[in-house]
């Protein structure tokens, strides 16, 4: 292979790794944009309780989120974030 296909792969692989996924954050943001005038939700204890979540925390925030988005769809309500 020559050297610029090289780099190129060392460069997706490079930003791939950099990428971190933050399911409590995307969790978050999805109920504070999407739910923001919704009495269930309270945005700001939302984030304190999930600011800098650990490992074993962030599947929760993953399961919850993609409980949440079904519950939407299945309710009609449309949100992207």
């Amino acid at each position: 292979m020559r050297a610029s296909v090289w780099m190129m792969a060392a460069l997706v692989i490079g930003v791939a790794a950099c990428e971190q996924e933050d399911p409590c954050g995307e969790y978050v943001d999805y109920i504070c944009d999407c739910h923001a005038d919704d009495d269930d939700f309270d945005c700001g204890e939302l984030r304190s309780t999930y600011e800098n979540a650990d490992a074993s925390v962030e599947d929760e925030c993953a399961i919850a989120l993609d409980e949440q988005e079904e519950a939407d769809a299945a309710n009609g309500v449309d949100c992207a974030v």
